[in-house]
Formats: structure tokens, sequence, C-alpha cells
């Protein structure tokens, strides 16, 4: 091709879209992808569809389901555990090189009061957001469901 208009007709015959081969790619890969985008269009209509509407029967759905919510966050948030007294753990299993389950309890109990602590703030946050006090998060819509 020497000139502007071989290079226009080349360019002009080449496909919208590539084939998969052309990447080193299996030709069932644009399945793959296909299926994707439309697991993705499609979960962007229904979150569209569930967070819009003003007709009153979205609206008591709605209005349900923040109920129902908070109702579960606060039952949970009820049922959780303390944390542990890590200091009074420490006192009663003291770190002793010849029992190291005392070193692994105490580890493990550090652990644990992250975990419920983490929970706990979740689950008040998304108390929060239910009520409109913070703005609801992907994470906590993600929570709340």
């Amino acid at each position: 091709a020497t000139n502007l208009n071989e290079f226009m007709t080349i360019v002009h015959n080449l496909p919208l879209v590539a084939e998969p081969e052309i990447f080193g790619l299996h030709a069932n890969a644009n399945i793959t992808k296909d299926t994707q985008e439309t697991e993705a269009l499609l979960s962007t209509i229904i979150a569209v569809e569930s967070g819009g509407g003003s007709s009153s029967s979205s609206g008591d759905q709605s209005n349900k389901t923040d109920e129902t919510i908070l109702q579960t966050a606060t039952e949970i948030l009820n049922k959780l555990p303390q944390n542990f007294d890590l200091e009074e753990a420490q006192i009663k299993y003291p770190v002793d090189w010849s029992e190291s389950r005392n070193t692994v309890l105490l580890q493990e109990l550090a652990k644990f009061n992250n975990l419920i602590t983490l929970i706990r703030t979740s689950l008040r946050d998304v108390i929060r957001a239910v009520q409109g006090v913070v703005l609801m998060s992907e994470d906590l819509e993600h929570l709340g469901r």
C-alpha cells in the first residue's frame, strides 16, 4: 500500500471487533465476554430499578426493607458478645515459653476482639445509613442485603 486511498481501503475492510484468536484466545472467549457484559448490564438495570421509582408500592417495599434491615441489624448487635478483657486474660494465662498455648490464646482473643469490633461498627454504620444519618456506601448496601 503506497497511497492514502489504499490505506483507507485496508482500514475500512478491517473487522470492527477483533476475533479472540488474534489475541491468542480460544474462540469461545467471545461467549465469556458476552456473558460478563450481559451480567453487568442486568445488574445495572436491577440496581436502577430497585433504586428509583416514585410509585407508592415501591416506596412501601423500600420502607419494609429498611425496617427489616434495622430490625435484623439491631438483633445481631444485641446478640454480639462483649470484647474479651485482654489484660485479665494475660493475668490468667501469662505468656510462658514452656506453654505456647497461652500465647496463641491471647493472639486469638485479640483477633476475635478485632472481628467483633468490626462487625459491631459495620452494623452501626448500616443502621445510621438506613436512618439517613450517613451516606449509604456500596459496602454498606451490600451488607444490608
